[in-house]
């Protein structure tokens, strides 16, 4: 995947100060990763077109607090992410809670949180197997389900997942960590079991 680019600078202005159709021009551009990042999230159409709908009204009253001088992707993107992690949140899926994931630290799994060698994501294409992925990725907490969909699905570098999460390098690889480490976890007796 390309770098993130946004909409153009003049696009932007004119949304900016209330010009629809260049607010329908962004709109145009994003609503497919927009949707795509939900439908990741949720798993869910119906509520994947929900959030959509949700991050371009808010965008829309929120435009204005964007600054111009600044790369757009990133920063929307950091909306929309906070925005899909908050209703997934609300949503009543159980999840795994962090504190019952102790340190994230998992000696005998050899993990290095800056490897992207993992053995679970060899096995994340096999169609035959993509109910019992998106079962496990739905326990995760939502902070893990927004960087793995992030990274794997969105193939969004530790830059941009920096950029777009907001966070540090460090936290965003030691995050990544812990997300692929409870998901190697959820997904043993599949692994087992080839």
């Amino acid at each position: 995947m390309a770098a993130l680019e946004g909409p153009a600078k003049e696009v932007l202005l004119r949304a900016r100060a209330g010009d629809r159709d260049a607010f329908g021009r962004i709109v145009d551009a994003w609503q497919v990763r927009i949707f795509n990042l939900a439908y990741r999230m949720t798993f869910d159409r119906e509520t994947a077109c929900d959030l959509t709908q949700e991050v371009f009204l808010h965008l829309f009253r929120q435009l204005d607090r964007y600054d111009p001088e600044r790369p757009f992707a990133p920063w929307f993107l950091r909306v929309a992410t906070n925005l899909c992690i908050n209703r997934t949140q609300k949503a009543e899926l159980p999840t795994i809670s962090l504190e019952a994931l102790g340190s994230g630290r998992d000696e005998e799994s050899g993990f290095d949180p800056g490897t992207d060698d993992d053995p679970v994501t060899v096995h994340l294409g096999h169609q035959s197997r993509r109910e019992a992925v998106q079962a496990a990725i739905r326990k995760l907490p939502a902070e893990y389900r927004a960087i793995l969909t992030l990274h794997y699905l969105e193939q969004m570098p530790y830059e941009e997942l920096c950029a777009t999460l907001d966070l540090p390098l460090g936290t965003v690889k030691n995050r990544l960590h812990r997300a692929r480490t409870v998901l190697k976890r959820l997904l043993e007796p599949l692994l087992t079991s080839l």
